[in-house]
């Protein structure tokens, strides 16, 4: 899935099927990542339906509150796109 950054350029990308994953093996719900996360559940669900791409602040938090790996953490959060803006995947 494809998260357009806040400029709606096609530049930032978010594995949102893997984070869902992990926010469901580590916390069961939605609902249970939102408390620990002190977030409303509304901002969770525009997160994991594209509508809202965190920023640097709550990657950080997110990747604490998950206990991300380094590779977890490319793997959701890096974006797969070259420089000059053509897909490599």
């Amino acid at each position: 899935d494809i998260v357009l950054s806040p400029n709606g350029e096609r530049g930032e990308k978010m594995n949102i099927p893997a984070l869902r994953g992990l926010i469901v093996s580590r916390y069961k719900t939605q609902k249970g990542f939102s408390e620990a996360m002190g977030w409303h559940e509304n901002k969770t669900s525009k997160m994991l339906t594209g509508k809202y791409l965190p920023n640097t602040d709550e990657v950080a938090a997110i990747s604490s509150a998950l206990n991300l790996t380094e590779e977890e953490f490319c793997l959701i959060f890096l974006p797969n796109i070259s420089p000059n803006r053509e897909q490599v995947s």
